[in-house]
């Protein structure tokens, strides 16, 4: 870089040697000095992306993975990496319209009608996240995710039994699953179920 400083994969070299050291800050300088230089690299966006998202510097990973898409709109890895960021910034409604993009393609992904779920629960859409949850786990029937997130679109409908149900199904096929385990513990103190 000394000797040519437009020379991008130096750039990225470096920037990938820094990140396996675990140097996030000084890999993104360089993945963004690399993908500068080449503004069309793929990869250089998908791990700038990446440490960006590592950094917990969702908006800045939600720019980076929004330009990669555009360069790779049916690249699923690159959509389920945007959708995930826009859930971390409480950007549900384009989250939804990301993850919609991914079933297009892959209408079979169990784990993106498990994240459906996750947000039209929070959104208050409950008939939506238990079709999406049991979507999920018709397709993937030992998901342990999916049976969680059933269980909470459940307990929010006020469906207690049917809550406990699917809380105890993800424990029973992930016994170290704590969440899942405190979700059937305080539905089960709803219930009046307390020993």
């Amino acid at each position: 870089i000394q000797l040519k400083t437009n020379y991008q994969q130096a750039h990225f070299n470096l920037a990938m040697l820094l990140e396996e050291r675990g140097d996030l800050s000084g890999a993104e300088h360089y993945y963004r000095q690399a993908s500068e230089l080449d503004l069309n690299d793929p990869q250089c966006l998908f791990n700038l992306g990446h440490v960006l998202k590592c950094l917990e510097r969702w908006e800045d990973a939600e720019d980076a993975y929004l330009r990669l898409s555009g360069l790779t709109p049916d690249n699923l890895d690159v959509l389920i990496n945007l959708g995930y960021v826009q859930v971390r910034q409480d950007r549900l409604d384009p989250a939804i319209e990301t993850f919609h993009r991914i079933l297009l393609q892959a209408p079979d992904y169990a784990e993106v009608h498990n994240n459906l779920s996750y947000i039209y629960e929070r959104m208050g859409m409950l008939e939506e996240a238990i079709e999406s949850a049991r979507k999920a786990i018709q397709l993937k029937p030992f998901f342990p995710e999916g049976f969680n997130n059933l269980g909470t679109a459940y307990r929010t409908s006020g469906m207690i039994e049917e809550a406990i149900d699917a809380f105890d199904a993800a424990v029973r096929l992930q016994p170290e699953f704590p969440l899942a385990r405190f979700n059937l513990g305080t539905s089960q103190l709803l219930n009046g179920d307390f020993e």
